[in-house]
C-alpha cells in the first residue's frame, strides 16, 4: 500500500500481469476496498495483459487538489512503464463522477474511463480534446426519472467529439456486469493497442478521426 501524506489517497495494487499492457484503475471511497478488489479479481481473467489497482479517495468533496493524484498515479504507472492512454479508470456513483473530473480536467493525461450510474447532480467540469474514450453504464433512478440529466450531459461531451458510448439498462446486477465486462474488453484491447504501437517505434496519431 502507497499512500499521499498531503490528501487522503491511497494506491492498492491489486493483480499484475508478469507483462503488463494497461492498467484498469477502480477509484473508490474510503473503506469500500474490498469491494474493489473483488471486482479486480473478477475481470482479471477477461483481460490478460491488464494489472488491477484501487485508488482510494475521499469522495465527500467535489473539489480536490489534483495534483497529488497525479503525482501518485504517474508513479505508480511509470513503475509498470505505462503511459496515459493505457490506463482505463473505472468508477462507480461519485467515484464514477471522480473518474470522469480527473480524465476531463486532463490530470492524468489522456486516459479511457468506464463510468457507472454518474449522479445526477455531476456537472462537467472540462473539455479537452480527448484521446481517451469514455463508456457509461447507466440505470433508471428516481432522481433523474426521464434520464434528462444525464442526456444532456452525454451530449455536451458529443459535442467535443469525445469518443464516448452509452448503456441505459433496467437495474440488475447481471446486465450491469455484463455490460461492464463488455467496456473493459474494449477499452483494454484498445490500450493494448497503443502499446503494441509505441513499442513499435512508430507512434500514435492525436486524430479524432484516428481513435479506434
Amino acid at each position: 500500500m502507497i499512500s499521499n501524506p498531503s490528501t487522503p489517497l491511497r494506491w492498492h495494487s491489486f493483480e499484475a500481469p508478469p507483462a503488463t499492457e494497461t492498467l484498469a484503475l477502480i477509484i473508490c471511497e474510503a473503506g469500500s476496498l474490498p469491494h474493489a478488489r473483488s471486482f479486480a479479481a473478477h475481470w482479471a481473467s477477461l483481460v490478460p495483459g491488464c494489472a488491477f489497482a484501487g485508488l482510494e479517495t475521499n469522495l465527500a468533496y467535489r473539489q480536490i487538489a489534483f495534483a497529488p493524484v497525479r503525482e501518485l498515479v504517474e508513479h505508480e504507472t511509470k513503475r509498470l512503464g505505462l503511459d496515459p492512454l493505457q490506463i482505463v479508470l473505472i468508477g462507480f456513483g461519485m467515484a464514477g463522477q471522480r473518474a470522469l473530473d480527473l480524465a476531463l480536467c486532463n490530470v492524468l493525461g489522456n486516459v479511457s474511463a468506464i463510468i457507472v450510474d454518474l449522479p445526477p447532480d455531476g456537472v462537467v467540469v472540462g473539455l479537452p480534446p480527448a484521446q481517451g474514450a469514455f463508456r457509461f453504464v447507466q440505470h433508471h433512478r428516481d432522481a433523474d426519472p426521464d434520464g434528462r440529466f444525464f442526456e444532456e450531459l452525454i451530449h455536451t461531451l458529443r459535442r467535443s467529439a469525445i469518443d464516448i458510448r452509452t448503456m441505459i439498462l433496467p437495474v440488475g446486477v447481471g446486465a450491469t456486469d455484463r455490460a461492464i465486462q463488455t467496456f473493459l474488453v474494449e477499452l483494454v484491447a484498445r490500450a493494448s493497442r497503443y502499446h503494441a504501437v509505441e513499442r513499435s517505434g512508430h507512434g500514435v496519431s492525436s486524430r479524432a478521426g484516428d481513435r479506434a
